[in-house]
């Protein structure tokens, strides 16, 4: 029950329950490519009315006060204005964080209140050190002294350097009712989903090539 569509103009926007703002290689080009659209004016006009707004990744980063590149990683050194949806800076530098990541998601969330303890699996690569101010709040435990994301206290408004986030059947269902969803019906598993698919790929490759062949051709028999 839910349509996903991507909006490359304010006239394609429309009136969505939520707007998710993906990653990005060149966070900055970006976020002046939202500006110059008037992508950037309309989702903060969105947020003010209560549409969900969600970033992953360089999203997140697009997503707060200011996003600073002293050292030029992107191209000429430079600080830009942010979206100003969350209370948080980035400070972009020339390491990148790439590791597969197990998390907790926070409890007590103002817009994600979860019943019960959720575990989140992915991965986080990024360049740069995103800092919590005063107005929002951390999304994600990770290990025992970690954090990730950002929930805004007053607005419908969070981001997280965790990609794969939704894979998450309990926190897909958990997002999707904070935006008013029915989610009574039977859970969908994203990586139980892959596997079927994958194996019916590989159906399709045996019903019509000659596997035996196919052996010979590449040594294995």
């Amino acid at each position: 029950g839910v349509r996903i569509r991507f909006v490359r103009s304010t006239h394609e926007l429309g009136v969505p329950d939520a707007i998710i703002i993906p990653e990005s290689k060149a966070t900055i080009a970006d976020l002046l490519w939202l500006k110059c659209t008037g992508l950037a004016r309309e989702i903060i006009r969105a947020a003010s009315r209560g549409t969900s707004v969600a970033g992953i990744c360089g999203g997140y980063q697009m997503l707060g006060r200011r996003i600073m590149d002293p050292e030029g990683t992107e191209g000429t050194p430079a600080g830009v204005a942010g979206l100003g949806l969350l209370a948080c800076e980035t400070t972009i530098g020339t390491w990148k964080e790439t590791v597969c990541t197990e998390a907790i998601l926070h409890t007590g969330l103002p817009l994600l209140h979860a019943p019960e303890q959720i575990t989140l699996t992915g991965y986080q690569i990024h360049m740069g050190v995103t800092t919590l101010l005063e107005g929002c709040l951390p999304l994600l435990h990770i290990g025992n002294e970690g954090l990730d994301g950002a929930v805004s206290r007053d607005k419908p408004v969070w981001g997280s350097y965790l990609h794969g986030i939704f894979d998450t059947p309990d926190f897909r269902r958990l997002f999707l009712r904070s935006l008013g969803w029915d989610t009574s019906s039977p859970a969908c598993s994203l990586s139980q989903k892959r596997e079927e698919e994958i194996d019916r790929l590989a159906d399709a490759v045996e019903e019509h090539l000659s596997m035996d062949l196919l052996d010979r051709i590449i040594g294995i028999s």
